[in-house]
């Protein structure tokens, strides 16, 4: 487990997973970069949305499937107060997360598109993966 508080950080995070899973086995052309963006993407998010001074993230390579898991935590504000006085103004943690996993969500417009989790949820997708979001007692699950 490492614990990130800066971009900086997150980089040599992203850079530290990268570099290993290009040292294993042979990956399909893309899945690195794919990968890449979305560690960057949610380890971001912790930085720029969480209130949390820092987070932490943690990563597995599962050989015998081909699969990477990541994890990314906090102990910020949560996904729905960060929503609840945004333009969207979810109705309790479900729906902001929910919310979150949509096309053009933000909480602030001034700092980000709001692509983030649905470019990340949509790679999950096409990749056939899984996705987990526990915030403020809520859970989302995608598998």
């Amino acid at each position: 487990m490492y614990s990130f508080s800066s971009e900086e950080g997150v980089q040599k995070i992203v850079d530290m997973y990268s570099l290993a899973l290009r040292q294993g086995d042979e990956i399909e052309k893309g899945v690195i970069q794919s990968l890449e963006w979305c560690m960057n993407e949610s380890i971001d998010n912790v930085l720029q949305h969480s209130g949390s001074p820092k987070g932490f993230v943690m990563a597995q390579l599962h050989k015998q499937n081909n699969k990477f898991s990541f994890c990314v935590f906090d102990a910020g504000v949560g996904i729905f107060n960060s929503l609840r006085d945004s333009k969207h103004a979810p109705r309790n943690p479900l729906s902001a997360i929910q919310m979150a996993l949509k096309e053009r969500v933000t909480r602030d417009e001034s700092i980000g598109q709001g692509n983030g989790l649905w470019g990340l949820a949509q790679i999950i997708r096409e990749t056939k993966g899984r996705l987990f979001v526990s915030s403020g007692g809520a859970c989302y699950r995608y598998d």
